[in-house]
């Protein structure tokens, strides 16, 4: 039996409880520390090309160990990709397939193999939809949610993290998780006292609908100062994630450590219609996520420009530890392994990497067929006009013309009778459970599979790396494997069920509310 960490309360001492642990595990193995950064777009650091960058703590970390410029969560959703990542399984089969719903507890967690090894396990996140009513705290001998204050100080949630480290047995390998919640939309810079420049307007004033949708242009007119906002955030984060990493290393030294870096999702800054949001889309600024590994067995200075995926983070890091990865039972990722080192790189394996659209949970989203929550407002888009409804049966359909009435409150079903009958029409057939939008990628080329309002499949194959706005057809190409990917999509859709949203408490309605996803 080993020693470890007991859950205590924010006002007390750490308390000690023994858990089961395998006796025959390698007492040299590492630490493990790894950091997930919400809202976190692949593309704002330094070491990934960007030169406005300040990010010299992480870039400093990237030269330490391998980075993945390709990787991708399967959802831009925070529950599905943390779920994702912790369990190597896509989200249609652990379960939460929308932020804030609850992972199937049957689902293998990296925690629990940890602890099961003899890990210690300790958890910390700052995003209410990343905790224990999600299940994501299972496998942890302590699990943390820590309001992060109106500015989102990562600064403080490291030394938090630091003290608590400090109480901890020496005795066990240690794994540890840190969610940072910046740079989350609203993008609130600790120490700024500019609350009056375009982009905080946008979170004060602007309904979210109409900021996700630019309505009126305010968006994009806001864009340079939230762009600066969400770097100085992403500044913030390079240096608290500095800060931790010396702390642990200092305060752990008695073993190497591992060390894991990456973020849920990505973020959309305008992008296909798209504004200071991520889930309802399945395009590269929103999918992207930063991706690096930092420890024995990793080639420093090593980088794969190829895709991989959230999924592959929990085999990665078995494999790593020199652990069995069935011991996490069935799952959807791969080891990375092979691609942590120039000589073996070239010739790894590289499987295609599936992503599914989420929600659009905000009603207003016009240009997403289907938008809102079964247990709020739902509305079918077909832009300017959008069939409304409440979530009792009894509740009243109305139309709305968006372009007149952005706040949809006048009925002009009577004005635009057809229009009307065409929606209900559509409406018998669709809804949230088949509207999302799916993509597959291999290598630098991608399928993107979106339903229209006749539910008819739109589909075109694009070129990222010459095409980085996803615009441009290139089905017709021969040098584009549509065939290839149009198999793959299709074999792996076909395993998606059908979706049906969780209803939700109001607490929970609140705190979906408070992050931007609902109105």
């Amino acid at each position: 039996m080993l020693v470890g960490l007991g859950l205590a309360g924010c006002s007390g001492g750490w308390s000690w409880t023994t858990s089961d642990a395998d006796p025959s595990d390698d007492a040299s193995r590492p630490h493990v520390l790894l950091v997930s950064v919400d809202t976190l777009r692949g593309d704002r650091l330094g070491y990934a090309g960007h030169d406005d960058a300040k990010t010299p703590r992480l870039d400093a970390l990237a030269a330490e160990g391998t980075w993945f410029s390709e990787a991708i969560t399967p959802m831009a959703r925070t529950t599905p990709g943390l779920a994702s990542m912790m369990s190597g399984r896509w989200p249609h089969h652990h379960g939460s397939r929308e932020v804030h719903e609850t992972v199937d507890p049957t689902t293998p967690w990296l925690p629990e193999v940890l602890q099961s090894h003899g890990y210690a396990t300790y958890g910390v996140s700052t995003n209410p939809s990343a905790g224990g009513e999600e299940g994501l705290d299972r496998g942890f001998d302590t699990f943390d949610m820590v309001d992060p204050g109106p500015h989102r100080a990562s600064r403080r949630i490291t030394a938090r993290v630091l003290r608590d480290l400090d109480g901890m047995t020496e005795e066990d390998p240690l794994f540890m998780w840190v969610h940072y919640i910046d740079p989350h939309f609203p993008y609130r810079v600790p120490g700024s006292r500019r609350v009056r420049s375009p982009c905080d307007r946008l979170a004060r004033v602007l309904p979210k609908g109409k900021r996700t949708s630019n309505y009126g242009g305010i968006s994009e007119r806001a864009l340079p100062d939230c762009w600066e906002k969400y770097d100085e955030e992403v500044a913030a984060v390079d240096a608290a994630v500095g800060t931790l990493v010396d702390g642990v290393r200092a305060a752990r030294d008695d073993r190497p450590w591992l060390i894991v870096f990456t973020s849920d999702h990505g973020e959309s800054f305008g992008e296909h219609d798209l504004w200071y949001q991520h889930g309802p889309t399945v395009h590269e600024s929103a999918l992207n996520v930063p991706l690096m590994f930092v420890g024995d067995g990793v080639e420093a200075g090593g980088f794969d420009d190829r895709p991989a995926t959230l999924q592959d983070v929990a085999p990665t890091m078995l494999d790593l530890l020199g652990l069995p990865e069935d011991a996490m039972g069935a799952h959807d990722g791969v080891s990375l392994v092979p691609r942590l080192s120039a000589a073996t790189r070239d010739d790894a394996a590289v499987p295609p990497a599936f992503a599914e659209g989420a929600g659009a949970q905000v009603r207003t989203y016009l240009h997403h067929v289907y938008s809102g929550r079964v247990d709020r407002r739902q509305c079918l888009n077909d832009p300017p006009f959008a069939l409304c409804w409440g979530p009792e049966a009894d509740d009243p359909v109305g139309l709305y013309d968006g372009s007149k009435e952005p706040t949809r409150t006048e009925d002009v079903s009577a004005q635009h009778p057809k229009v009307r009958a065409r929606l209900e029409a559509a409406r018998e057939t669709l809804g949230a459970h088949n509207t999302r939008s799916h993509s597959v990628r291999i290598g630098r080329w991608k399928l993107i599979d979106e339903v229209r309002i006749t539910g008819e499949h739109h589909r075109w194959v694009v070129d990222v790396d010459a095409d980085p706005a996803e615009l441009d057809d290139r089905s017709d190409d021969p040098e584009a494997p549509t065939q290839a990917l149009t198999a793959a999509l299709d074999a792996w859709m076909a395993d998606i069920p059908p979706y049906a949203s969780q209803r939700l408490g109001e607490g929970s309605e609140a705190m979906l509310e408070a992050l931007g996803y609902v109105e």
